[in-house]
């Protein structure tokens, strides 16, 4: 039987520089490669493709090349499995099509000659669509 081939974290944190000693609790004195989100905005490490169909991350630009903290984060959490860009590109799809309608519906009634007051209804149907893909991105 073939083991079992581990995606994600496991036994894996690197670091840039000697690991903690016990003497201190300042978890980033370590150079931490990893983007803990609840310390780190991930935003300047991490970057989306959107030229390609599927929802695949990499490590964001910086002044000295790629993001090695972005590099390790993927790698080390495997946010490029097969299974999480999957589900990713299915989410990014329902959410390009529903943009899609929203900009019709509000060209058609535009390109109608619609009077400002009668577009408040499309545009406020529009702010609930928006609001809904906001919620399930």
């Amino acid at each position: 039987m073939r083991p079992r081939e581990l995606h994600g974290e496991a036994t894996q944190f690197p670091v840039s520089i000697a690991r903690l000693q016990a003497k201190s609790n300042d978890h980033f004195a370590e150079g931490p490669l990893l983007i803990d989100p609840t310390r780190t905005d991930p935003e300047p490490e991490l970057k989306w493709r959107s030229d390609c169909v599927f929802s695949v991350a990499e490590p964001a630009d910086t002044a000295v090349g790629p993001s090695a903290i972005g590099a390790a984060t993927i790698k080390c959490v495997a946010l490029n499995r097969i299974d999480l860009v999957e589900n990713r590109t299915q989410i990014l799809e329902r959410l390009r099509t529903q943009r899609i309608q929203i900009m019709d519906a509000l060209e058609k009634k535009a390109n109608k000659g619609v009077p400002p007051q009668v577009m408040a209804s499309p545009i406020d149907t529009a702010l609930l669509r928006i609001g809904d893909m906001k919620l399930s991105g």
